[in-house]
């Protein structure tokens, strides 16, 4: 790249944020140049970061070099280095920061400017924080409203950093699925969700927060307390009926009450047949019976409750025929001898399930799972009233032999010493269990390393038959027979795809490829499965395709698909392979146009972000790229047929260099061999980082005109695939 031609293009840029107007001396007339460099917050350890090159106003500055730091106003020696700039334009680069200490950092810069040596005390500032703080502030950290009230009268609370010196950038609220009765905003303010369509039952509720800085996230439980108050609605008992032995005490479950608990106070309305034997903790609502209670064996008693609450006006609401008691001759009491279960084999992967032995001796018993091996956490689950173990298919428990601690309790156990039993649960080999599975590649790279990838020259006819075979990719088959599946996730190489799109019972992908679509891509996703019934496992892949003009192109990337950490972001560490009639230094590439995105977590279908005319639908508007692409835009307006969201360039030669370079979401780095920069902390919404496909296509033009490249036909194709685990 011609460093004097952007420099010359950067007096037309407006000025980034910055802490002063800087110059060589007091008197800005005798100044050769001016300056303006971007100030930087909330920059995380370990977190990687490009910023802008500063602006300037009078002679070209050169040279660019950090003389001295400060941290908190002591003199730093940057030993690594892990702040440096470009002494061409002088973008900074933050790297290797994981180890810096926390605090503001203050640069003092140089540059040569009209031969003259300047020197720019505290030019600009980055501050290191937390990844992220220990403590938060809501404020109020209790909400109350009142049930089936209007919801837009509902209160609020907002979220704050206990230390002032970090900031949020998302925050998102981890709630039940299906029960998502509150929102948090962009700006911390949590509220009830005005788009749940169903009731929200009064109750209790702590939402745990899940706020992101720019270096991490956490999770903050018992941060808010969000009170639907309302009279009482209802009661519930788990056990019910519950049972109660001739002549002997008994006590009830704690029941959940459907309405507030403040205040709350209950009484017996009636019971049928009529007694009066049965009492009720008022504070509680358990019923108990005394021992030696004379009640008639082989009857059930039905209750009707009355309950007020601090929200029922001083008035008892009737809640009737709510619970049973049913009156046996006895209880038997647990025999710790016939307490087992047999010992069991399962398949790893499959569905497992097993009750108790046969034998058992106890009545009105609450099972109960014992501490878990590590390996079986999370997976192990038991009915309380049957003793029934459960794991679920495609379960994660590795091959071996675990003991499943239970215990067993009625209301004659000693509660110190109770019914114990242990399975002995044996995890065998799945004959059908595979791990990896794709297609490789054509281009030359490790297979496995690598997203399934291909690209042919295209002969500019309208059906191009290619054929994937499944033996040059890579498998743990081992021999066993598998069957496949092929589902179309964007289509836009592909000629046809709904009927020529297949796999056949070899594993081989057939696609018929649009000759003449030169440089846009398609995926696909294969599932192979071995196996039939509960033993089968299956897997997938996602499979990339594009046509390239090997007479036209004369730039390419290899590999053209890029896996990125969405958090991180960062640089990928290809660079393009370019012709050798191509003049470096007169070489303009960037995003150009047909940019998708595809949630991975929802595979339904790629959505186009610069979407035109009737395509820009409701649903186009609230997705999750469109909604990305227009958080570049500062104005409310969102322009999708805008490149500067994605471009290092500006809109024409006049303006080369893009001067909201740090707000975008990327770009292809022309002063780093064109290696394409994913800006970290930006590809997230909703709390939420990316995880799925961002597909481009961009222009270029070889004789450093931005509007030449702007104007290009000649286009390339380029996919990120964004991994919090990569």
């Amino acid at each position: 790249m011609n460093k004097q031609f952007i420099l010359r293009n950067l007096l037309l840029v407006v000025a980034f944020c910055s802490l002063g107007l800087l110059a060589c001396s007091e008197d800005e007339t005798e100044s050769p140049v001016t300056l303006h460099f971007q100030s930087v917050g909330d920059i995380g350890p370990g977190m990687p970061y490009r910023g802008s090159a500063p602006t300037y106003r009078g002679a070209a500055p050169s040279e660019f070099a950090i003389e001295s730091i400060t941290l908190d106003g002591t003199a730093f020696v940057d030993e690594t280095p892990c702040f440096t700039l470009d002494p061409n334009d002088g973008f900074l680069t933050i790297s290797e920061s994981k180890d810096l200490p926390l605090g503001t950092y203050r640069f003092t810069v140089s540059c040569k400017a009209a031969g003259a040596r300047c020197l720019f005390t505290d030019a600009f500032s980055v501050r290191m924080v937390s990844a992220t703080p220990e403590n938060i502030v809501v404020t109020p950290e209790l909400i109350e409203a009142l049930y089936d009230e209007d919801r837009v009268a509902w209160p609020t609370a907002q979220i704050a950093p206990a230390d002032e010196a970090v900031s949020f950038n998302a925050y998102a609220l981890v709630q039940e699925k299906g029960k998502e009765y509150f929102s948090v905003s962009s700006t911390g303010k949590i509220s009830v969700n005005m788009k749940y369509e169903g009731t929200i039952p009064p109750g209790i509720y702590k939402p745990v927060l899940r706020l992101t800085t720019k270096a991490g996230s956490a999770d903050y439980a018992d941060a808010v307390t969000i009170k639907v108050n309302s009279q009482p609605l209802g009661v519930t008992y788990e056990r019910n009926p519950g049972t109660a032995e001739i002549g002997a005490a008994f006590r009830s479950d704690v029941p959940v009450l459907l309405g507030s608990t403040d205040e709350v106070d209950y009484a017996i309305l009636s019971v049928s047949p009529s007694t009066d034997q049965f009492s009720i903790d008022p504070a509680t609502g358990v019923i108990s019976l005394p021992d030696g209670h004379t009640l008639k064996e082989h009857t059930s008693y039905e209750f009707s409750l009355a309950v007020s609450n601090k929200f029922s006006n001083g008035q008892a609401v009737a809640l009737r025929g709510v619970y049973t008691v049913d009156v046996v001759p006895f209880i038997a009491p647990i025999d710790p001898a016939k307490f087992s279960y047999a010992p069991a084999t399962m398949t790893e992967f499959c569905k497992f399930e097993i009750e108790k032995a046969e034998g058992f001796v106890g009545d009105v018993v609450t099972f109960s799972l014992g501490e878990l091996p590590e390996a079986l956490k999370g997976w192990v689950s038991i009915d309380s009233q049957t003793g029934k173990i459960t794991i679920p298919r495609g379960n994660e428990i590795p091959q071996g032999v675990y003991d499943i601690p239970v215990t067993a309790v009625n209301s004659k156990s000693d509660l110190a010493n109770p019914a114990a039993a242990t399975l002995k649960l044996t995890v065998q080999e799945n004959p059908n269990m595979f791990y990896k599975f794709g297609y490789g590649n054509n281009l030359g790279l490790p297979a496995e390393t690598n997203a399934d990838q291909f690209r042919w020259d295209g002969d500019g006819k309208t059906n191009e038959n290619k054929v994937i075979p499944l033996s040059g990719g890579y498998n743990d088959f081992n021999g066993r027979k598998a069957t496949f599946k092929v589902e179309v996730l964007h289509d836009w190489s592909l000629q046809n795809a709904g009927t020529t799109t297949t796999v056949d019972e070899n594993g081989d992908l057939h696609l018929q490829m649009r000759g003449n679509r030169w440089g846009q891509i398609g995926y696909v996703r294969v599932t192979a499965t071995l196996g039939e019934g509960e033993t089968a496992v299956s897997r997938s892949t996602i499979v990339f395709t594009m046509l390239r003009n090997e007479k036209v192109d004369l730039i390419e990337y290899t590999p053209f698909v890029h896996r990125m950490h969405p958090r991180n972001g960062g640089y990928s560490p290809i660079v393009p392979q370019i012709a050798s009639s191509v003049e470096k230094d007169k070489l303009v590439l960037s995003y150009r146009n047909n940019a998708f995105y595809i949630d991975l977590d929802d595979y339904s279908k790629a959505i186009k972000i610069d979407a035109t005319g009737a395509a820009q639908t409701d649903e186009w508007r609230a997705s999750w790229g469109y909604r990305l692409w227009g958080a570049y835009f500062t104005s409310g307006t969102v322009n999708t047929g805008s490149r500067m969201p994605f471009s290092y360039y500006g809109g024409s030669d006049a303006e080369f260099v893009n001067k909201d370079l740090a707000r975008t979401l990327g770009y292809i780095d022309p002063t780093r061999d064109f290696q394409i920069y994913i800006s970290p902390n930006k590809w997230m919404l909703d709390g939420k980082y990316a995880h799925g496909i961002f597909s481009f296509q961009a222009a270029y033009a070889t004789n450093g005109s931005v509007d030449k490249m702007h104007g290009s036909s000649t286009k390339i194709g380029v996919v990120i695939w964004f991994d919090e685990n990569f």
